[in-house]
């Protein structure tokens, strides 16, 4: 019980911060292109589209991370660097955890691993609420399901 009360304040504190920076986070402006699953089955290098979903994988690499976004089709890899992001765009990415609902536009490509992701690139210089590159749609106080919080 105490862990996950520990996790709600965590969450609590990462709303307040992004609250602080002047972010909406239940902003709910952000019409995605296609699903993870069209996404997925009409790739081509360099194309750019819009996907919309939860956050269930989140992996931080220095000054890369990817995260996992889930919607009702199925998951598509997000690829982000702190470079292409800028320094603002970056801090709200690192307040993103398990559960979350975000909206990513990018340009699709392949990883050293095979892995078809969407990649966030330089762009719009302007703040993470009315960026086209990532909109934070919704903060979740609670922590993600243990049963949605898997890879497929």
């Amino acid at each position: 019980m105490d862990d996950t009360n520990s996790l709600i304040e965590q969450r609590k504190a990462k709303l307040t911060a992004l609250r602080a920076k002047g972010i909406d986070p239940f902003k709910n402006k952000f019409s995605p292109a296609e699903t993870c699953k069209q996404a997925r089955d009409n790739y081509a290098e360099g194309r750019e589209t819009a996907v919309a979903g939860r956050i269930t994988a989140h992996r931080e690499m220095g000054k890369s991370m990817f995260i996992d976004v889930r919607d009702q089709s199925g998951r598509l890899q997000i690829y982000a660097q702190k470079n292409a992001l800028g320094d603002e765009l970056w801090e709200i990415f690192k307040h993103l955890d398990l559960g979350d609902f975000v909206g990513v536009r990018g340009k699709m490509f392949t990883t050293k691993t095979g892995e078809i992701s969407i990649k966030l690139g330089s762009g719009t210089g302007v703040s993470p609420v009315s960026s086209r590159k990532m909109r934070h749609t919704g903060k979740m106080p609670v922590p993600l399901p243990k049963c949605l919080n898997r890879r497929s």
